[in-house]
């Protein structure tokens, strides 16, 4: 297998979902919002946990989970027949069955770290060399699409040889990074080897269910912040609604934003001591509740787009995790409070004790408040 050297990182885990926004940039401190200092002798201790794993979301799709499912799947299996035809090919160029080793691997560029995913794949030969075939299809890229990076590899023989070639197409609803590939190996002084991938991520409306076994806590607006959340892995909620969204449907009458320290905060490292202690509290009036509350409900809970194997911020595959979290306490009418546990940074994920979500928007909404 020859060593490939990519220029550009394509291929995370939906990387570019990880990077939604959940909420306008530029928002104020609402309205009636009381922040205060926090420190770990002004919070209660974390004693409400259980170490059972709380209630995972629902497994089995329904038949409206499994139709989204199904036209979404579709829809990126038309946009992978429609980016095949976008490629452009060297004249003299015939479809093949046949495939050189240095192309078999897979799509040139890689195959994205999902299950809900769309590969077409088309091979040719043309009579070009090497240096000839590449240099064609530099000049005469897909029309419409957008040049994402490219790879090089190379090895002991002229046969290991390659080039890729990544153009991407806009993401929607039903689909993400859709993106057509195309690989270009040595044969022969004069034949080269073509192979087109067109590779669409069809989004999963099923979330990843919060899951992750430890001790977990639930925060009242009432009772206040715990001074720490060290050893936690998130909220545990009682009541029902909470499977298929981060929160339930209605206007909560207040909230409660818990701000924990991580490693690191803007004036350097911080000690072990403080790691993940009480930094920072804020009481937010109906107001300022409903306005994160919407925060909190535009995220995606999606599998396609949050990371991991719905754990929280595994290491492997959350890099700058340093361990801030905010727990947000959620009041309304007729029920008890609902949580919800956020990553400050690496993936940003959100989860209620049922679901996950993406949030990276969060981070930036909770700091508002101190």
């Amino acid at each position: 297998m020859p060593d490939r050297t990519r220029t550009s990182c394509l291929k995370a885990l939906v990387v570019a979902a990880l990077c939604l926004a959940v909420g306008p940039a530029g928002l104020t401190l609402p309205d009636g919002a009381a922040a205060q200092a926090g420190s770990p002798a002004g919070g209660r201790t974390a004693t409400a946990t259980t170490t059972t794993t709380p209630h995972p979301a629902t497994s089995a799709p329904g038949s409206a989970v499994a139709a989204a499912m199904a036209r979404n799947r579709q829809a990126a299996v038309d946009e992978a027949h429609r980016l095949l035809l976008l490629a452009k090919l060297p004249p003299g160029a015939t479809k093949t069955a046949s495939v050189p080793s240095a192309l078999a691997g897979g799509p040139v560029l890689g195959t994205p770290g999902v299950s809900s995913l769309v590969v077409q794949t088309q091979y040719w030969r043309v009579p070009m060399s090497f240096d000839q075939a590449q240099a064609w299809l530099e000049a005469h890229p897909p029309q419409g699409l957008k040049s994402a990076g490219s790879s090089s590899g190379g090895g002991a023989s002229p046969s290991d040889m390659t080039t890729g070639y990544g153009y991407t197409a806009p993401s929607t609803a039903q689909l993400q990074s859709p993106e057509l590939e195309l690989g270009v190996a040595y044969v022969g002084p004069s034949v080269s080897a073509i192979r087109v991938d067109a590779v669409v991520i069809w989004t999963d409306p099923r979330p990843w269910p919060d899951n992750a076994a430890g001790k977990r806590i639930h925060v009242t607006v009432a009772e206040g912040c715990p001074a720490s959340v060290a050893g936690l892995v998130g909220v545990s909620n009682p009541g029902a609604g909470l499977t298929a969204s981060l929160l339930p449907v209605g206007s909560p009458t207040t909230a409660l934003v818990c701000r924990y320290n991580g490693s690191d905060d803007p004036s350097g490292s911080l000690p072990a001591s403080q790691w993940q202690k009480l930094a920072h509290q804020a009481r937010l009036t109906a107001t300022g509740a409903g306005e994160l509350a919407r925060v909190v409900a535009a995220i995606s809970i999606s599998r396609t787009i949050v990371p991991g194997g719905g754990a929280f911020g595994p290491a492997a595959l959350c890099p700058m995790d340093d361990g801030a979290v905010a727990v947000v306490a959620f009041s309304y009418p007729g029920r008890p409070d609902v949580d919800v546990w956020a990553q400050l940074s690496g993936c940003a994920v959100v989860g209620n004790g049922y679901i996950l979500g993406a949030g990276s928007g969060i981070a930036a909404r909770v700091k508002l408040y101190g």
